[in-house]
This record gives structure tokens, C-alpha cells and sequence, in this order.
């Protein structure tokens, strides 16, 4: 009676064995219909998606330049840049050429922070180089520096470490700066020998006439930088001597200015500039939009809660007049320090 006890108790423990396994494959089965139909509507919606996407018509344009995303992060690449030219890389004679096509293409302009720092780098080589050549001659060392001669200090450029200085300018840039780069940008620019002082009329004269002279081709900056003979840059001659066209606007250039604030965004007006006129300026885009296009931007005259709003957010920011925008809808940061007047 036992054993038949005990075979009716296995029986019925199979038999619920079963029913449940059976009802875990109807399960089973019932989720994979539904993520099957969940990829076939995926399907079709990127079947759709490609579609619209090859149906846009975008205009053809090709002005050379880049878009800057505010908040988007750099890509990084898969292969540094070390690991490219080291010479152990299989393509190292190919990257070589890349680098070197880089070094003398891309322009990275250095902040007037940087410039302070380039002459301070300069200057302390200059004092490091006569420094070791008075020693070298059993001379003492040099005495306090006076503020004539830190003047003087980076007027003789020869025999300056352009790799030491290219170090301690690429410490507090957001850029590396090489060597042959800080030696262009001193001797060519911000040498002290050089004249950056306001141009007066009778210079900008001079150097039109100058310019105006070289008929069957363009100019020769340097020939007339040193024939102006005020110690200015051959690029500043250019600069003065070029005159850019009065931008006009008018609707059409209003409607060219609003298609390419669509396409590039409101942080990247020198893309702006240059798909509107080749005679305006990114600073000359910006005001127009702001001033004049913008129409979420108020120009009213403020009423109390919009003054007693910038008076707080004044007073919590200081004059980062970008965050105290922030708190206040509807005014631009240029009218702001106006209306605390």
C-alpha cells in the first residue's frame, strides 16, 4: 500500500511539473510574438526615418569652417596622437606628413593672456641666456632688474630656447604651442620693436598710396611696411590699406542672416557671417539679430519686478552679466548694465 502511495505522490508531482513548464512556454511564447511585432514597428520606422532624411534638402555649402555645440564634448579617437608618431606605428612616415600639415594649416589664436605670457616667457629666456653668457665670461650675475631693462629683454631674439618658451606657454594654454609657432608669433607680431599704437590719418594715407602703387599685382606687405617706416606689421598695412565694403542691410540680407542662424546656431556667428555677406562681420550679425530680429528679446522700458529681479540676480552673480541673463527672460545681457544706471 506504501510503495502504491508513494508512485500516485511522484505521478501527481509530474503531472504539475508539466502544467507548469507548459505554461511557461505559452509565456514564453507570448513575449517573443510581442517583441517580434515591437522590431517589426522598429523596422518600419527606420525604413520611414531614412526615408525623410534623404528627402531633406539641405543647400550645398562649403565655407570651410566648423560648428561649435555648446555643452558637446570632444570625440576621441581610437589611436592617440603619441601612439601615431611614435616609430614604432606601421603608417609613422604618413603621420609625420599629417603633423606637419597640421603645424602649418591650422590657426589657433593666442588670447591677449597668452600674449602677456609669451612676453614674459620671452623676456625670462633673454635674461637666462645674457645671465649664463656673463657667467660664461667669469662676470658677476646680473643685478636687480629695473622696468627698462625688462623693456629692453627680448629685443635680441638670437640664441632664445623657443622649445622652453613653447613649454610655458602651452602650461596655461588650452592649446599646445610649439616652438616654431611662440618664434612666429614674436618676431612677426609682438616683437617690442613693432608699432601697435592707434594708426594716425596721415599714416593710413600713406600706406593706401603705398599699396596703390603695385598695379599688376597684389602688394608686397613687407616692401611696404618698410617703406612706411613707422615700425608697423606688414599685416597691419594689409589691414589698413584693405577697405572691407559698408554692409547694407535690407530684407533680403535680414532673411539670409535668419536661415543661417537656423542652420548654425546662435554660437557660431563667424559661420553666420560668412553665409550671409562676405562684407559683414560676426560682431556686425550678433547686434542686428539682437537689436533688431530677435524676437524674444524685450526692448521695452523695464518695469519694477524686472528691476527688483536684476538687482537680486546682480547681487548673487556680481557682473557676469551671461548668468544674470539667465535669471531674467526676455532682456539681452547688453541691455542690462544700462538698466542699473
Amino acid at each position: 500500500m506504501d510503495g502504491e502511495v508513494d508512485n500516485e505522490g511522484v505521478a501527481e508531482l509530474g503531472q504539475r511539473t508539466l502544467q507548469a513548464n507548459k505554461k511557461h512556454t505559452d509565456a514564453l511564447k507570448t513575449y517573443i510574438q510581442e517583441l517580434e511585432a515591437e522590431l517589426e514597428t522598429l523596422d518600419r520606422l527606420i525604413v520611414r526615418r531614412r526615408d525623410d532624411v534623404d528627402n531633406i534638402d539641405e543647400p550645398d555649402l562649403d565655407i570651410g569652417s566648423s560648428v561649435i555645440i555648446p555643452g558637446s564634448v570632444r570625440a576621441t579617437a581610437p589611436i592617440t596622437t603619441k601612439e601615431l608618431l611614435s616609430p614604432e606605428f606601421p603608417f609613422h612616415q604618413d603621420a609625420l606628413k599629417r603633423s606637419r600639415y597640421q603645424r602649418f594649416s591650422e590657426v589657433h589664436p593666442m588670447k591677449p593672456k597668452e600674449l602677456e605670457a609669451l612676453a614674459e616667457a620671452v623676456q625670462a629666456e633673454s635674461h637666462r641666456k645674457d645671465a649664463l653668457d656673463i657667467q660664461k665670461r667669469g662676470c658677476p650675475a646680473f643685478p636687480n632688474i629695473d622696468a627698462q631693462t625688462t623693456r629692453i629683454l627680448g629685443l635680441d631674439a638670437e640664441g632664445i630656447d623657443w622649445n622652453r618658451v613653447a613649454e610655458k606657454m602651452s602650461a596655461i594654454s588650452m592649446t599646445t604651442r610649439t616652438a616654431q609657432e611662440c618664434e612666429i608669433r614674436w618676431l612677426g607680431e609682438q616683437h617690442p620693436e613693432f608699432n601697435h599704437d592707434t594708426w594716425s590719418k596721415e599714416e593710413v594715407l600713406k600706406v593706401k598710396s603705398l599699396a596703390a602703387e603695385f598695379k599688376d599685382g597684389p602688394p608686397d606687405w613687407v616692401a611696404v611696411a618698410k617703406r612706411l617706416g613707422t615700425r608697423r606689421t606688414p599685416l597691419d598695412c594689409m589691414r589698413r590699406a584693405t577697405s572691407r565694403k559698408a554692409h547694407q542691410w535690407t530684407m533680403d540680407a535680414d532673411e539670409r542672416l535668419l536661415k543661417a542662424i537656423c542652420m548654425y546656431g546662435h554660437d557660431n556667428w563667424h559661420l553666420v557671417a560668412r553665409y550671409v555677406s562676405e562684407d559683414v562681420t560676426p560682431s556686425q550679425c550678433s547686434s542686428r539679430f539682437e537689436k533688431t530680429l530677435d524676437e524674444s528679446i524685450k526692448h521695452s522700458a523695464w518695469s519694477a519686478e524686472e528691476d527688483a529681479r536684476l538687482s537680486a540676480a546682480v547681487a548673487a552673480c556680481g557682473s557676469s552679466w551671461v548668468d544674470v541673463a539667465a535669471n531674467i527672460p526676455g532682456r539681452h545681457k547688453r541691455s542690462m548694465p544700462r538698466a542699473l544706471d
